[in-house]
């Protein structure tokens, strides 16, 4: 009987001892929030027409994970933007592209605030790299003969920063958050410009072309304090 006993009791420490391993196993750890710039979306919903506030936040896309006890965790931010002009006349022609990128990574502390209310503070690296490139030609009869200009202006502008952020987020539901940011970055900033002329004179009587080429570089370094108020509104979705 003692053995009956002590074998059962041996039976209920094993299966409690899986059971608890497998609660601890279910029980959650990180939250995580995925989160896109929605205040074009969320005018469309409720028709701000008036609303022409500027929003002074590249981050179209963000997430986040954070422990579910300490609040502790990383985020990160993602920004893209593109844009192509071409413009035509009878004498030149210009195109314009102009490539953007920024994205950001940091680290961050969570409050719950009320059952609606959570609030973050949280310490970022930035960085941003713009490239504004244009090519024109132009094409002019000064009568002795054509000439013709190609122009090749390449501008690119590089950014490093770092600084601290304040978060705010509604919970809508206890899935779906909506969010607004404010951040205050110091950046180093540089920037070169590029400027290629390729000229081209045809003499109208022998044919005879004549090339000359140009190319000069400038550049500036700049250092700047951004101060982003809660324009941007985000909305996220936690799981």
């Amino acid at each position: 009987m003692f053995r009956l006993i002590v074998v059962l009791a041996f039976t209920s420490f094993f299966v409690n001892d899986s059971y608890s391993q497998i609660d601890s196993a279910k029980e959650k750890r990180f939250n995580h929030y995925a989160g896109f710039q929605a205040n074009l979306l969320i005018k469309q919903i409720i028709n701000l027409n008036n609303n022409n506030t500027a929003i002074n936040n590249p981050y179209l896309f963000t997430y986040a994970i954070n422990h579910v006890k300490t609040g502790y965790g990383l985020h990160v931010g993602f920004g893209y933007d593109y844009n192509r002009v071409v413009t035509n006349n009878t004498q030149a022609s210009r195109e314009t592209k102009v490539d953007k990128l920024f994205y950001r990574i940091g680290v961050e502390k969570k409050y719950t605030l009320s059952k609606r209310f959570e609030c973050g503070i949280g310490l970022d690296f930035t960085a941003s790299r713009e490239v504004d490139k244009t090519f024109s030609i132009s094409v002019t009869n000064v009568g002795s003969g054509v000439d013709s200009a190609v122009t090749t202006v390449t501008e690119k502008t590089t950014s490093t920063g770092y600084g601290p952020q304040l978060s705010l987020g509604f919970h809508i539901t206890e899935k779906i958050i909506l969010g607004t940011e404010a951040t205050f970055y110091f950046s180093a900033e540089k920037q070169n410009e590029n400027v290629n002329i390729i000229d081209t004179f045809t003499d109208t009587f022998s044919n005879q072309k004549t090339v000359t080429s140009t190319n000069q570089n400038s550049g500036a370094d700049t250092d700047n304090f951004d101060l982003a108020i809660p324009t941007a509104l985000f909305l996220i979705v936690k799981f």
